[in-house]
């Protein structure tokens, strides 16, 4: 077999110079002129007289301009460029002749596929070079190259418009739509709650924030939700970078066994509660109704996730992300700029799993201290570090604790603010917070207007 180096050498890098050539030869025929500039750019093109050819060809539509060879040759002769493409006999040889083209669109996706090839082969040996020298850490080399990647990945997705109707057989009819099939969201442990939500719980591709102080109950409820998730057959794969795995499964076993985790943990638990805990581990531990999976790694990057979840999803079928929380996910490379902008890229990386792996992606957000000094309700503006968060959100939970309440006490008396959902109500939906047993209670079968 033949060594990379050699094989880039006998080969070249991924070009199509030919149906390059068919392309301005069609544009210089005024065929589909508008389309093709809408949709490639002139470093689309391998030669680079082809790029400045392309270059005085979209200069021109965007003057409103005619493109044939005689502006074209102009404009590139007021560019001092004619003599480097070549001259008018080159563009003469373009179109001379050629017939009108049919399956232009074709020819402009093969143009763009090569362009892709040759930009991964220039980043791959891009970090090639970065893994030789080893200038930087393994892990800020790894992220900068899969996010390279990542970056090309999208330029794969062309924008395509579809009228109304393709939309709505896209979406399975207007039954989908209207009553929406509840096999497609993932339900909340609350009904209440659920009522509230558009579609009845969290739907596919949504980023759901739970922002809140400390201490009122984010890690619990996201617990809750993974748990009840994962008890119902879907996968669950939860990220926790506040604490150890064992506490969340800890944390998980007490809830359901409604035994406080302190008392098991300091020997102080009755013979009946350790039952309850013995039997609440047992469920969660069983590897055949077990559809919960934890990561606690440090140090976590968006790009991490991405790469753990794919494995993950290689193996088992994934309905439900949690990551707990997002403060605390790290960036590489990112210390030239300021946390406003490291916790906006984190946020944005978060909508794009969301989206990319098709499923609700629930992430724990901390709240800045404008909530306790001022003694008020949380909203949006009070999500720390960012307001990207607010933005890229499709529902924001915060829970808060009721006015005239004691923050230390056992059983708090909560309001569950439902302050953004795309498309659907804001309002309040009362609960209690059994802060022993980490778990929450709805207390109404009504939820009151934000």
């Amino acid at each position: 077999m033949k060594a990379k180096p050699d094989l880039l050498m006998e080969k070249g890098l991924p070009a199509a110079v030919e149906t390059e050539k068919l392309i301005l030869g069609a544009m210089l025929n005024g065929q589909s002129t508008a389309n093709v500039i809408g949709v490639m750019q002139a470093s689309d093109f391998s030669l680079e007289k082809h790029r400045r050819i392309f270059d005085a060809m979209t200069h021109l539509e965007d003057n409103g301009a005619a493109i044939d060879r005689v502006t074209v040759a102009n404009e590139l002769r007021r560019r001092d460029q004619l003599e480097s493409v070549d001259g008018v006999a080159y563009l003469s040889s373009l179109d001379e002749g050629m017939p009108e083209i049919v399956n232009l669109d074709a020819y402009v996706s093969i143009v763009r596929d090569k362009a892709l090839l040759r930009s991964a082969v220039l980043e791959m040996q891009a970090t090639i070079d970065e893994c030789l020298l080893a200038a930087d850490t393994t892990p800020e080399i790894l992220e900068r190259a899969e996010r390279a990647m990542a970056v090309l990945g999208t330029e794969t997705r062309s924008a395509s418009f579809r009228n109304l109707k393709e939309v709505l057989d896209r979406a399975g009819g207007l039954t989908a739509i209207v009553n929406p099939d509840k096999a497609n969201c993932v339900e909340t442990p609350w009904p209440l709650l659920n009522r509230m939500l558009m579609g009845g719980g969290l739907m596919p591709g949504q980023m759901i924030v739970i922002g809140a102080r400390p201490s009122m109950g984010k890690t619990a409820m996201a617990c809750q939700i993974a748990d009840f998730a994962a008890s119902d057959g879907i996968g669950v794969a939860f990220f926790t970078l506040e604490m150890p795995d064992q506490a969340i499964l800890l944390r998980m076993a007490a809830a359901r066994a409604q035994v406080d985790s302190l008392k098991a943990t300091q020997r102080r638990a009755t013979d009946l509660e350790r039952q309850a805990l013995v039997r609440a581990f047992s469920d969660l531990t069983n590897l055949q109704s077990g559809r919960l999976w934890v990561d606690d790694t440090t140090g976590c990057t968006v790009p991490a996730m991405r790469r753990a979840l794919r494995k993950l999803t290689a193996r088992h079928d994934i309905g439900l992300v949690v990551v707990d929380y997002l403060q605390l996910v790290e960036t590489c490379g990112g210390s030239g700029r300021n946390r406003y902008e490291q916790i906006s890229e984190i946020s944005r990386g978060m909508k794009r799993l969301a989206r990319e792996f098709k499923v609700p992606l629930v992430v724990l957000a901390q709240l800045n201290r404008d909530v306790e000094k001022e003694a008020r309700k949380p909203r949006l503006s009070d999500l720390r570090d960012s307001g990207s968060i607010e933005q890229d959100a499709d529902i924001i939970l915060m829970p808060s604790l009721r006015s005239g309440q004691d923050e230390q006490a056992d059983t708090l008396a909560i309001e569950l603010i439902i302050a953004k959902q795309r498309n659907g109500p804001r309002c309040i939906v009362p609960m209690t917070f059994l802060r022993r047993y980490a778990k929450f209670i709805e207390e109404s079968k009504e939820a009151r207007v934000a």
